[in-house]
């Protein structure tokens, strides 16, 4: 992320310095003089964008007057059609950083100049990072052409600063002239582009940690959050686990000692009408009945068909309570789990 915010900005103050002027156009005062096919020049004063022509230029110190005039304005030069060379140039996306450097040694070989040879300047025409290419639009004036216009200019006392032309696909192109000074608000323009740069520069290192530290706020909010319902799923958790743990303990007591409740409806549904219990005993899964029945014969059958009991037999003779009376009878039992 950082790489590509570094070049954008290496681009914006290369077009300051001092290409940048040409942004200023709108708002500065500009001396300009345009240059027609017969080599004359026609005179222009452009203020907050509004532009006033000064007639044909004059020669000699008439030249300086309208100059002067002028408030010592920064010139552009607006040339005829023909003069201005473009062509589009394919370099590595890894030269953008220092495209200027990689242009001037490819015009030598590009073209018939050398780059001492010529005025030229550079557009992005577009970025293809897919392929890693950077396709740049190369601009060159001969000097040899604008020597006498440019001298004259500053023997004026003109400040020639910028070339300006029509593009072969329309829209105007500038070139920045070696040497050109700035004007003390273009200065002031300069200085404070390039604080608002370091600005953004700042803004764009500091904006990840700001979005992760308020991310990491807004994390630890809904977690403060839900601090309540987690505390009573926890509660709740352990009150169901100790259940759980509990009616293990109910099973595991039920199928080592056996089942009281069952043992009793079961002994409730096996024994007659006329058969009543003094005593029911479980122990280990031990059963003994003890009680009175009109025929305790019967009950050893009884018990032997209910899938309850296993291995019913008489823990003791049965005896006869009386001289007519029921028998007391004692059974032993192993209930079924």
């Amino acid at each position: 992320m950082l790489d590509p915010f570094l070049a954008w900005w290496g681009r914006q103050l290369r077009a300051l310095v001092p290409a940048g002027m040409a942004g200023g156009l709108a708002s500065g005062p500009w001396l300009i003089a345009s240059l027609d096919g017969t080599g004359s020049l026609g005179l222009a004063l452009r203020r907050r964008g509004i532009e006033r022509s000064l007639g044909p230029a004059p020669a000699g110190p008439a030249l300086r007057e309208a100059v002067r005039r002028a408030g010592r304005a920064p010139l552009l030069l607006r040339l005829p059609p023909g003069l201005l060379l473009e062509r589009e140039v394919v370099l590595p996306l890894s030269a953008e950083r220092d495209a200027a450097a990689a242009l001037r040694f490819e015009i030598d070989r590009i073209t018939p100049f050398a780059a001492e040879e010529v005025h030229w300047s550079w557009e992005t025409v577009r970025r293809d990072p897919a392929r890693g290419r950077l396709v740049l639009r190369l601009l060159l004036v001969p000097r040899g052409l604008l020597a006498d216009i440019l001298g004259r200019l500053r023997e004026a006392g003109a400040r020639p600063a910028l070339l300006e032309a029509e593009g072969a696909e329309g829209g105007r192109r500038r070139i920045a002239l070696a040497g050109a000074r700035l004007a003390p608000w273009q200065r002031r323009t300069l200085r404070l582009a390039t604080l608002a740069c370091a600005a953004l520069a700042c803004a764009a290192l500091a904006a990840p940690f700001l979005r992760q530290s308020r991310a990491a706020a807004e994390v630890e909010a809904r977690i403060a959050a839900l601090q309540p319902q987690a505390a009573a799923a926890d509660a709740l958790r352990q009150r169901l686990d100790e259940m759980a743990a509990g009616g293990d303990l109910a099973r595991l007591a039920h199928s080592d000692f056996g089942d009281a409740l069952g043992l009793l409806a079961a002994v409730t549904a096996v024994l007659p009408d006329d058969t009543f219990l003094t005593d029911l005993a479980l122990k280990e899964r031990q059963v003994t009945l003890r009680g009175q029945s009109a025929d305790a014969a019967r009950l050893i059958a009884a018990l032997s068909v209910n899938p309850a009991f296993r291995n019913p037999s008489f823990a003791a003779p049965v005896t006869r309570a009386a001289e007519g009376g029921p028998d007391v009878f004692a059974i032993q039992a192993e209930a079924v789990p």
